[in-house]
């Protein structure tokens, strides 16, 4: 049965703007392995959404940037009502379900619906290629869009069904590096913080085993009054980056230990934030910083 005049359009216009694509290879195709139970297509994030994105997408050394044509039908789940989710299964002879242990929306009816339908009953696996007949050629859609958390929680995507479309590569972005020089940016900037607490010193940087892969990890150390550690108040930051995942880290974690001589219930004490090397945001970092370390060295202040 071909597309009717009484479904959906699209409304996934007001993401304008590019989208990107990850991949771990030079070249963008559907993956016949993939493991989710979805359809068969190619993934996109919109571009202006990028830092948000959750999963391990950006882990992939590749990274497309890609246009879409105007006039490519999607379907956008957030503008899915109870009468389309039910007259787009009738289609396959499938209702959707209302309620699970909650009230499903009109879109998790509709994929929910769609899943069970094409669901293998004897392996228990998504039978992707007949879900991608399905959307696009009974519907007739090239893409579904979905900024509901219905297909993949705190993901904002667009699933393209069609590889006909003519979508424009605007770039590829070959991903370089070990993250030697955010790390660098990291300790800079955080030893440069502790300088008011302090003598500072700054550990050589160095790289090694992660200790339960066979991956590699940046490492170093910033402290805060070592050499006067029995007399006041003394701090240890330990920073480490996560295994380094095809060729390059995405996060440095950044731990503090701290002691404090008239408050031994308080010794060895620990606290820690993540920098995100796709943001290099420092915000969280200077909050804990000014929080935690001001408050260890008020009772110094107190003291005298």
């Amino acid at each position: 049965m071909q597309f009717k005049e009484w479904f959906l359009r699209e409304d996934f216009q007001q993401w304008s703007g590019r989208w990107i694509h990850y991949s771990r290879s030079p070249y963008m195709k559907i993956n016949p392995k993939m493991m989710w139970n979805d359809p068969f297509g190619i993934y996109f994030f919109p571009e202006k959404f990028e830092m948000t994105t959750q999963g391990q997408w950006h882990t992939f050394p590749y990274k497309f940037i890609v246009e879409f044509p105007s006039d490519m039908r999607v379907l956008d789940f957030s503008k899915i009502t109870e009468s389309d989710a039910e007259r787009m299964l009738a289609l396959i002879g499938a209702k959707p379900r209302k309620k699970t242990h909650r009230e499903l929306t009109p879109a998790e009816q509709f994929w929910d619906g769609v899943e069970s339908h094409f669901r293998d009953e004897r392996s228990g696996s998504a039978e992707k290629g007949k879900m991608n007949a399905y959307l696009r050629k009974t519907l007739g859609y090239d893409a579904i869009f979905d900024d509901t958390n219905t297909v993949y929680h705190g993901e904002t995507q667009l699933i393209l069904l069609n590889p006909r479309v003519k979508y424009r590569v605007v770039d590829v972005v070959r991903r370089s590096g070990v993250g030697w020089n955010e790390f660098s940016q990291t300790i800079q900037h955080l030893a440069k913080l502790c300088e008011r607490y302090g003598a500072v010193k700054v550990s050589k940087f160095k790289r090694e085993f992660s200790g339960w892969s066979s991956e590699y990890q940046i490492k170093a150390s910033v402290t805060v009054n070592e050499d006067k550690h029995r007399e006041g108040p003394y701090c240890y930051w330990e920073l480490y980056t996560n295994r380094v995942e095809h060729g390059r880290p995405e996060e440095i974690h950044c731990h503090l230990s701290w002691s404090v001589p008239d408050l031994p219930e308080r010794r060895n004490m620990t606290i820690g934030t993540t920098v995100y090397l796709r943001k290099m945001d420092f915000s969280e970092l200077d909050k804990l910083v000014t929080e935690t370390m001001s408050r260890i060295w008020s009772r110094e202040r107190e003291a005298a």
